[in-house]
């Protein structure tokens, strides 16, 4: 496993949960994404938020998270048409280069095929659904119960990350299937996702990959 280089992040930061226990008492929200940032790197922007967010948004976005942050633009959203995919083509050229991809939760927004292949035209796309993946553009998200292959992008629950023992376990399977060596990724989601778990789990992906 030595030679993967592992990254964990959350599915947004707009968390309530997060308010007075991640987040400091009294820090603004406008503050909130720029403190997400001092410990981790990655994160995963819901529809809801990439969806409405005005330009000027999108830009305060990468200046708060700086050159190191990366992002991956989610479609978890059932409704899904002309306006979406173009909304999704303006936040996806904002963000430009520190744009990691696209996470289809297909169990929830079932995009067909060619929906899914004009995607890929634009984007790395990365398919989270238990259901066969025939196209080989497309990488299917890691998660504990699914069976992968070079998945670069893994997928972890709130209630799957509050045992640090079960954690291990986890990122070594995760490690495992990907296969030769390169960047991953591991999102955690949740209302809230479990912080700690986040934090273990960048420790536990260092001393596993020696990075």
């Amino acid at each position: 496993m030595a030679g993967h280089y592992l990254e964990t992040g959350s599915v947004g930061w707009r968390h309530e949960g997060w308010d007075d226990s991640y987040y400091p008492d009294g820090l603004p929200e406008d503050w909130q994404l720029e403190f997400y940032t001092h410990l981790f790197r990655v994160l995963a922007l819901p529809s809801d938020d990439w969806m409405t967010a005005s330009t000027e948004e999108v830009e305060q976005w990468l200046e708060d998270g700086g050159d190191e942050c990366s992002f991956f633009l989610m479609i978890d959203s059932p409704d899904w048409g002309t306006q979406q995919a173009e909304k999704l083509a303006h936040a996806g050229a904002l963000l430009s280069g520190s744009l990691l991809g696209i996470v289809v939760m297909q169990d929830q927004v079932r995009l067909s095929d060619s929906m899914l292949s004009e995607l890929s035209k634009h984007f790395k796309v990365f398919i989270d659904s238990d259901a066969p993946v025939s196209d080989d553009v497309f990488s299917v998200c890691w998660r504990p119960d699914r069976k992968t292959e070079h998945s670069v992008v893994g997928m972890l629950t709130a209630n799957q990350s509050n045992n640090t023992r079960q954690l291990r376990g986890y990122i070594e399977s995760f490690l495992q299937q990907a296969g030769e060596d390169r960047e991953l990724y591991l999102l955690f989601s949740g209302e809230p996702p479990v912080i700690k778990a986040m934090q273990d789990a960048q420790v536990i992906g260092q001393m596993l990959t020696g990075n």
